[in-house]
């Protein structure tokens, strides 16, 4: 078991709920708290939108994206989901709680499944591990919280101008001009809730104003507007 969870180590080194672990206790703990290895092809729901959520979700390999399906089908970007990434972790802290979104695999991937028990509830050699792991997802939480409340204020500005220059805000980097957003056109509307549409046709109007340039993925903006 041990040996299948070493080929992921580089996943679980940088997943946050495991700083200040050595490889060696992340396998220890994987093994003590009796989590799963799921492997998914590309488009392949690994959660769906009403499911219950008992474990915590650690993507090792791939890319997956949380999409929430309105009543008429349309599908919107919650987030986005990368190796070494947590998901379900707010849900799994939950009593008997329905997942909002549903998780797609966006490429061939894999995902480590620990049961929410076994974090909450120490192992019988009541090792230290356990209190940095707990103290590593309540910083998690709190993360995932400000994360929260940054895309609000994406998806509350009034009109679409202020929408992308509040997200481009977001992603900038101090000190750099360059802007490198994390998703194409269709994500970028997906995550705005806006239609694709509508956002090419305010990117295009935004770049003849001089407001801001781009290239693809990559945007640099160039005239300061009050949002």
């Amino acid at each position: 078991m041990q040996r299948k969870w070493k080929n992921f180590s580089q996943s679980f080194e940088k997943c946050p709920m495991f700083n200040g672990i050595s490889t060696d206790e992340i396998m220890d703990f994987l093994i003590c708290s009796k989590a799963e290895l799921k492997q998914y092809s590309k488009g392949e729901i690994i959660i769906s939108q009403g499911e219950k959520i008992t474990s915590i979700g650690i993507l090792v390999e791939g890319k997956a994206e949380a999409m929430k399906i309105d009543p008429h089908g349309n599908a919107y970007l919650a987030a986005q989901i990368s190796e070494g990434n947590i998901f379900a972790d707010l849900l799994a802290a939950g009593e008997d709680r329905e997942c909002p979104v549903t998780v797609i695999a966006t490429k061939d991937s894999a995902a480590c499944m620990i049961p929410w028990k076994s974090v909450l509830i120490r192992c019988e050699k009541n090792c230290h591990k356990h209190n940095i792991i707990l103290e590593n997802l309540i910083k998690a939480f709190s993360n995932k919280f400000f994360e929260l409340f940054s895309r609000i204020d994406c998806l509350t500005a009034r009109k679409v101008e202020d929408k992308v220059l509040t997200l481009l805000e977001k992603y900038r980097k101090d000190g750099e001009d360059k802007i490198k957003l994390p998703f194409d056109r269709e994500g970028m509307a997906n995550y705005l809730a806006i239609d694709r549409s509508a956002l090419s046709r305010e990117l295009s109007r935004m770049k003849d104003k001089g407001i801001i340039d781009y290239n693809k993925n990559e945007f640099v903006i160039l005239k300061k507007v009050n949002i």
